[in-house]
């Protein structure tokens, strides 16, 4: 170890590379790696820091990129040492100003990373600068010429960069999948540790999310399904009328037709149904009723609204008969009883089981909600 500490302060590029690599492997073990061994050796992550910073040494921005963002895996105390080397302000130095995609698509992970963190996502949802960097990996562009946080990465220099040669450069590029996954578990990570509550960066990160959620990717739309359910029960009608305006509901309907996805696509439209604007939820039922979702061989589109209502309820109620997550199971409940809310339902027992049944009739009971029940 202290034969690599000494090859870090080396002024000879080949020896600080050699170093790097060392401690790359030795954080690259699958169980365990010794992150707090390696802050312990002081010079290790000012020299990895440092190392950001410059442009010419890509191959030393690689690894020490890597061996970052393996550590930014650690625990709390871990990450506040990273945070003392300020290294938010230095990968998203790197993400402006690297030519090299392996290098910027490491320190988007090593953000990705470090949003786990509260601390993290207070810096990010703290500074419309940072958010606008993030974003524009996918396209989305918003971006201040200033930064409240006084960063070096929103540097007059890296100002004039983003405003001509990086955006020029980053539009002709189509954003790797893993970008893609990044992003959205980093605007995922914001909404939900709450430390960020300005809706013209929520509304970034619904036109982010809007586009995003159209990916074949797995990851990306269960966390993005996720992500809307949040924003809804956090922030209510002024979200929601920024949800729907991005189009998201459409999307969420279409996902009901994928096994994979219709829990959590519910859930999310759920969240819409429980705007306190009952113009929310009659948007909900015009897309079910404007919109062929079936269940088990069954739609009831060509009914109007009274049908997309008993739709909902029956997808509900599908929801409810399969899942053991309680998480799912109050947000599902707290959709239907939105539903229920507008007038009285008739519907069929055929579908559902007696247990849906009785929890669904004690929560009218006890809602005082007017309820009959047709058996089929």
């Amino acid at each position: 170890m202290p034969q690599n500490c000494a090859l870090l302060k080396s002024n000879d590029v080949k020896d600080r590379l050699n170093g790097i690599i060392f401690f790359r492997r030795v954080l690259a073990v699958d169980k365990t790696p010794p992150i707090d061994l390696i802050i312990e050796l002081d010079c290790v992550i000012p020299a990895l820091i440092q190392c950001l910073y410059e442009r010419d040494a890509e191959k030393l921005q690689v690894e020490a990129t890597w061996c970052l963002t393996n550590i930014s895996c650690g625990e709390s105390h871990q990450i506040t040492h990273l945070l003392k080397h300020n290294i938010v302000d230095a990968l998203l130095t790197v993400v402006l100003n690297t030519n090299h995609k392996g290098v910027r698509e490491q320190a988007i992970w090593a953000m990705n990373n470090l949003s786990a963190d509260e601390r993290v996502c207070q810096i990010i949802g703290g500074d419309m600068a940072i958010l606008s960097c993030l974003l524009f990996q996918v396209g989305v562009e918003c971006f201040p010429m200033t930064s409240t946080s006084n960063a070096s990465f929103m540097s007059p220099e890296n100002r004039d960069f983003i405003q001509f040669g990086y955006k020029q450069r980053a539009m002709n590029d189509n954003p790797p999948l893993s970008t893609m996954r990044h992003v959205t578990f980093i605007c995922g990570n914001l909404v939900k540790s709450k430390c960020i509550s300005n809706l013209s960066f929520i509304s970034c990160i619904l036109h982010a999310l809007a586009d995003l959620i159209h990916s074949p990717d797995e990851e990306i739309i269960l966390d993005i399904c996720q992500t809307i359910a949040v924003l809804c029960t956090q922030f209510g009608d002024n979200v929601i009328n920024l949800i729907l305006e991005q189009g998201i509901l459409s999307r969420l309907v279409e996902l009901l037709d994928i096994l994979s996805f219709q829990e959590l696509a519910l859930v999310a439209i759920c969240g819409i149904l429980r705007s306190p604007q009952s113009f929310h939820r009659k948007l909900v039922f015009h897309k079910f009723s404007s919109s062929v979702v079936s269940l088990k061989g069954n739609s009831d589109s060509s009914n109007g609204n009274n049908g997309s209502k008993r739709s909902l309820i029956m997808w509900c109620g599908h929801i409810l008969s399969k899942t053991s997550n309680q998480l799912i199971v109050r947000d599902v409940v707290a959709g239907l009883l939105a539903i229920v809310e507008l007038q009285s339902i008739v519907y069929s027992r055929e579908l559902f089981s007696m247990e849906f049944y009785m929890l669904f009739e004690k929560l009218c009971k006890e809602n005082k909600y007017e309820i009959r029940i047709e058996i089929g």
